[in-house]
Order: C-alpha cells, then sequence, then structure tokens
C-alpha cells in the first residue's frame, strides 16, 4: 500500500511503499549542503560549508576576505597628524611608528637646553620657523621679534663676542650667509692635558680629545 508525501526540498509528492523525505537524490544532496544565506558584508548569498545548524550560525560570511574585513575595526584620527586610519587593535594611537615616536618624545623634550656647540635651543613646535622635531634657535627667534619679520634660511644671526649663548639683542646683528662665512674664526682654544695639566694646541680640524 502506498502512502503519498512531500518532498522536503522541492515539495513534490512522494509516492513509495517506505515514508521518503525527498523525492531524489539530487534533492537530498542539495538539502544537505544547506540553504543559502546573504553574507553579512558583502551580501552575496552563499551556502555555508559546515552542515550543523549551530555551526552555520557562526559562519555568517562567504569568504575569507569578507571575514577579514568584517574583523577590521573602524577608521579613527591618529592623535599626532590627525589623519584617518585603520587600527589593527583596538588601543593603536598613532597610524605609523613615526607618528608614535614624535609623540612619545614629547613629553621628554626639554623647553629650553643649550647644544654641545653653545647654542641656545628652544621647543616651540607652533613657531613658524621652528624644525620638524619643534626646535628652533633662541638668538634666531630674538632677532625675528626685533625686527618684526621672519629670517629668511639665507640670513645667518652673528654674535658679535663669538660666545653662542649670548642672545642678547646688543650682542646679535642679521648678515647673509655669504658674509657670514667670510668672517674669519676664532682660532681654537687649547685643551688641557687631564695628567699634567699643561695645555695643548689644537687645530681646527680636532673634535674631541680622549683622555688616554
Amino acid at each position: 500500500m502506498s502512502s503519498a508525501t512531500t518532498c522536503r526540498q522541492c515539495g513534490e509528492p512522494i509516492k513509495s511503499r517506505h515514508p521518503n523525505v525527498f523525492c531524489s537524490r539530487e534533492c537530498k544532496a542539495q538539502a544537505q549542503l544547506g540553504p543559502l544565506t546573504p553574507c553579512e558584508v558583502c551580501g552575496a548569498p552563499f551556502r555555508p560549508r559546515r552542515r550543523t545548524e549551530r555551526a552555520q550560525r557562526v559562519q555568517r560570511m562567504c569568504s575569507p576576505a569578507c571575514a577579514a574585513e568584517r574583523m577590521r575595526l573602524p577608521e579613527k584620527a591618529c592623535e599626532w597628524c590627525q589623519g584617518t586610519f585603520r587600527p589593527k587593535a583596538s588601543k593603536t594611537r598613532f597610524c605609523s611608528k613615526r607618528c608614535s615616536t614624535r609623540a612619545s618624545g614629547m613629553t621628554k623634550r626639554r623647553p629650553k637646553h643649550v647644544t654641545p656647540k653653545g647654542y641656545v635651543m628652544l621647543y616651540l613646535p607652533e613657531h613658524p620657523m621652528a624644525s620638524k622635531r619643534g626646535y628652533l634657535l633662541e638668538h634666531r627667534k630674538v632677532m625675528s621679534d626685533l625686527l618684526g619679520r621672519l629670517l629668511d634660511p639665507n640670513e645667518v644671526v652673528h654674535h658679535k663676542n663669538e660666545v653662542k649663548g649670548d642672545n642678547r639683542p646688543e650682542n646679535l646683528e642679521v648678515l647673509p650667509k655669504r658674509d657670514h662665512d667670510r668672517i674669519p674664526k676664532p682660532p681654537p682654544k687649547p685643551i688641557t692635558c687631564p695628567h699634567c695639566e699643561g695645555l695643548i694646541g689644537v687645530s681646527g680640524r680636532v673634535r674631541t680629545v680622549v683622555a688616554l
């Protein structure tokens, strides 16, 4: 005695002695693949490769590329250059290592210090004549404020008494670089011997003397 049932996949009636849920092998194979599911990223329909219902709920993207796109964090602004970038981690604050290094150095930079050559440097990152690191020579700032304009890169501020740290306005004058290079340089100061405390005359080519 035959009984009429309906195929679970295509809905066609099935007439068989034994109760079946599919009318053919094709419908059975199609049902085992699972229904088409829209991708959460690109919206394209796809069949999850995993067959269990629990795994199908986990697989919501059609490809590894869409899965990686969904895992990417939203864009944010760099705390140093204010440029937009997509961070790789939620705690990332800067768009590049360069911005991170600059930002970490801001807290360690001194507002005023003297270079090994005796020049006084000021940390003024907002000044138009400041370097990329945010520093500005004090004597150039003094002359710029005195003249009421920015100094040209070819203009050199000369110290009249040859003391690099003496940045009084009366001790400074602005010269073209060509004229400043023609000024005879003072002879190098002698170095004191660390053993006998005698004076050692050096030439202009000597930079440092190491005690033996």
